[in-house]
């Protein structure tokens, strides 16, 4: 993720400060984001879903494994969406927020955001309130 993509999350996780988002990261200096709604993590387990929060809503900022799509504590997860991804949150009933990068994933990410299970979002021109506006509605409407 690139510098100009981790602001535009950094300040739409900022806008929604009673929302516990977990953000995992590749190396170190990608995981320097400081703020008290956000847990940084190299990796995420389905262990620290299931124990960790005491709170209701969570956002989970990466591509995870289907089993952790089952947890009650998870409102929506973003994802670039590829065919593996679309298919465990479709499975789990989890809607997704998709910037798809390439190949079938905007293909995929059209038909979830037309079965009104996504949102898309473009990776091109991001912004805080895009997304943070986009989190809202995936949370709030009824899917």
């Amino acid at each position: 993720m690139d510098s100009n993509v981790k602001k535009v999350f950094e300040d739409a996780f900022r806008q929604l400060s009673e929302i516990i988002f977990k953000w995992k990261y590749e190396n170190e200096e990608r995981g320097d984001v400081h703020l008290h709604n956000v847990i940084k993590r190299k990796w995420v387990s389905q262990n620290d879903l299931l124990n960790e929060f005491p709170l209701v809503k969570l956002f989970l900022l990466l591509t995870i494994h289907s089993d952790m799509l089952y947890h009650y504590k998870l409102l929506a997860f973003t994802s670039h969406c590829g065919q593996n991804s679309l298919m465990e949150s479709i499975s789990a009933g989890v809607p997704l927020i998709c910037i798809p990068l390439f190949a079938d994933q905007f293909r995929n990410a059209t038909m979830a955001k037309n079965g009104n299970a996504a949102v898309i979002l473009n990776r091109e021109n991001l912004t805080a309130v895009g997304l943070s506006s986009s989190l809202k509605t995936i949370i709030n409407e009824e899917r």
